[in-house]
C-alpha cells in the first residue's frame, strides 16, 4: 500500500513538474517572440520624398468626411531593385515591339522603322520607355473597350515585372483641345484625343509614383491616342523592379490619425482642378488657391520612388471637394504616408 502511494506521489510530482516546464516554456516563448515593432526586416524605413506642386497651396481649412469602415491595420513594404536596363533587355523590348535592333546614342537607346513611321526610345538609367506609331483606323471612333485592349497589347512587351502586371487597373479619359497639355474634358464622340492609364497592382493595391503630377491620376504606363492632325498612338512606360525576397510588414495609421494629419496640414496637396477643367489645361505657373477642402475618399496605394535603392511603401491618397479663393468649386487630392510615423526615419 505504501509503495502504491509512493508511486502515485512520484507520478503526481512528475506530472506537476511537467506542467511547470510547459508553463516556463510558454512564458519564455512569449518573451522571445518578436514584438510588433521588431518584425520589419528593414528597421526604420526611409520617409518617401515627394515633390510638392509649387503652384498648389494648402487650404486654410480642411475637414474629412470619409465613409465608415476601418482602414487596413498593416501592409507590406518592399525593397526596390535597381531598374537600369541592360543592352540585351533594351534589344529584347525593341524586338518584342517589332523593331529591329536599336542603337545607344548617348543616354538614349533609339530604334525606328521609317516605312511604318514607328519610333522607340529608351532611357536605360531611368527605365523610361517611349513608343510612337500611327493610329489604327478602327481606333479612331474612340471605343473605350478597344482603346484599353490596345493599350494593354502595346504595353506588354515593355513590362518586365510580370507579377505586378497580372491584373492591372485601367482608367480612361477623353479630351478636346489643341494638344496633350491644353485640353478640356469631352465625351468620347467629341474628343480630339484619349488617354488610357495602366496601374500595376501589388497585394491588391495599385502603384503610383515617380513624382508624377498630379500624383495618383497618371499611371506608370500611359497610352495616348491622337486623332486630330497627328493621328498617332504614343506610349510612355516605366520599368518597375521589385525585390520580393526583402519585405517587411508594418502597422498602418488608423483613420483617426489620418484625419488629424489632414486637419493639421501635414499632407502634400498634389492636385487641384477647378470645375469644368482638367489638369491638362492648367497652365504652368497658374496659381491655384483653395481656401477650404473636404476630403471624402481615401485609398491605400503603393508609392514607387524613382530613387534606385528606395523602398516601395503604402501611402494614403485622399480626395474630395475644395473651394478656390475666387469661389470656384474644385476637386482636390493629397497624399500622406500610411505607415505609423514611429517606423519612418527622417530624410
Amino acid at each position: 500500500m505504501v509503495n502504491v502511494r509512493r508511486f502515485l506521489n512520484i507520478k503526481t510530482l512528475l506530472f506537476l513538474g511537467l506542467l511547470l516546464i510547459i508553463f516556463l516554456l510558454v512564458v519564455l516563448a512569449r518573451q522571445l517572440r518578436p514584438k510588433p515593432e521588431d518584425t520589419p526586416r528593414f528597421g526604420a524605413i526611409e520617409t518617401p520624398k515627394i515633390q510638392p506642386v509649387d503652384q498648389i497651396k494648402q487650404p486654410t481649412s480642411q475637414t474629412t468626411n470619409f465613409p465608415e469602415g476601418p482602414l487596413p491595420k498593416e501592409a507590406r513594404v518592399y525593397r526596390q531593385n535597381p531598374y537600369a536596363l541592360s543592352p540585351d533587355q533594351m534589344n529584347a523590348i525593341a524586338n518584342n515591339l517589332g523593331f529591329s535592333q536599336g542603337t545607344l546614342q548617348g543616354k538614349l537607346f533609339f530604334s525606328q522603322d521609317q516605312e511604318t513611321k514607328r519610333y522607340l526610345g529608351i532611357i536605360p538609367q531611368t527605365g523610361n520607355i517611349f513608343v510612337s506609331q500611327p493610329l489604327p483606323d478602327y481606333l479612331k471612333t474612340f471605343n473605350d473597350e478597344q482603346l484599353k485592349d490596345y493599350a494593354i497589347t502595346l504595353a506588354k512587351p515593355t513590362l518586365l515585372e510580370e507579377r505586378i502586371w497580372e491584373s492591372p487597373i485601367l482608367t480612361s479619359s477623353y479630351f478636346k483641345g489643341k494638344g496633350a497639355h491644353d485640353a478640356a474634358p469631352a465625351l468620347p464622340e467629341d474628343a480630339d484625343f484619349a488617354e488610357v492609364n495602366i496601374f500595376p497592382v501589388l497585394d491588391g493595391t495599385r502603384l503610383i509614383g515617380r513624382n508624377l503630377k498630379p500624383l495618383g491620376d497618371v499611371g506608370l504606363v500611359t497610352v495616348q491616342y491622337f486623332k486630330k492632325d497627328q493621328e498617332i498612338v504614343a506610349l510612355r512606360s516605366s520599368v518597375i523592379a521589385v525585390n520580393f525576397t526583402e519585405v517587411g510588414t508594418y502597422p498602418l495609421n488608423p483613420l483617426e490619425s489620418v484625419t488629424q494629419e489632414l486637419v493639421q496640414n501635414q499632407a502634400i496637396v498634389t492636385n487641384v482642378v477647378p470645375e469644368g477643367r482638367t489638369v491638362k489645361d492648367i497652365q504652368y505657373g497658374e496659381i491655384l488657391l483653395p481656401t477650404t477642402a473636404e476630403y471624402t475618399d481615401i485609398e491605400l496605394v503603393y508609392y514607387y520612388d524613382p530613387n534606385p535603392d528606395a523602398v516601395m511603401q503604402p501611402m494614403y491618397l485622399v480626395s474630395g471637394k475644395a473651394v478656390l479663393e475666387d469661389g470656384t468649386p474644385a476637386t482636390i487630392k493629397a497624399i500622406l504616408p500610411a505607415i505609423d510615423p514611429q517606423y519612418l526615419q527622417s530624410p
